[in-house]
């Protein structure tokens, strides 16, 4: 939806940028990537296979945010994943952030890219649901909805935690302490 002001934003027609060709899609990002001087958006799908859930991208074919889309397909096929999103670190790299679950726990990973829809390293785990306020729900171990930001030269990890249909969901952040 586009408008030159807030209230327009109520007429506005929508558009659809991209049909990914199933029922069950969510947590769309759209970003903008100057290298590559288009637009990439980053979604989660389910192809209704239980644990088939994955972060998928697609790809502008130029400046324009409404397209045309190229699919470039899945980030991390090798275990269920959700809620990815794409950051540029404070040393400049370009990183990927997601939940996951090789093990059953929603945690989150994060690795390094070679460019927005290619992933140049081993996916780290950087936080699981350890702490009381991460766990409520059932199954009560989940942080998901990563998104990471740098400010002041500092970078930041904001994630949800415990479960999304409890009234306990609530925001976490996590704080790069190192250099890596």
């Amino acid at each position: 939806t586009r408008a030159t002001t807030l209230t327009g934003l109520a007429t506005a027609g929508n558009s659809i940028i991209y049909a990914a060709g199933c029922a069950n899609v969510w947590a769309p990002e759209i970003h903008w990537n100057a290298g590559s001087n288009c637009w990439f958006v980053y979604y989660s799908a389910d192809t209704g296979a239980a644990g088939a859930e994955r972060v998928h991208v697609v790809q502008s074919a130029g400046t324009s945010p409404y397209g045309p889309y190229t699919d470039r397909g899945v980030l991390l096929p090798a275990y269920w994943n959700i809620d990815g999103s794409v950051f540029t670190g404070a040393d400049g790299k370009l990183y990927f952030i997601y939940s996951g679950s090789p093990s059953g726990t929603q945690n989150l990973y994060i690795s390094a890219m070679s460019n927005p829809y290619t992933l140049s390293g081993s996916p780290v785990m950087i936080s699981a649901p350890t702490l009381s306020w991460e766990r409520n729900g059932a199954p009560p171990s989940v942080n998901e909805g990563p998104f990471g930001f740098v400010h002041n030269g500092r970078t930041f990890i904001v994630y949800s935690a415990s479960g999304c249909w409890t009234d306990d969901y609530c925001l976490g952040l996590l704080t790069l302490t190192g250099a890596n």
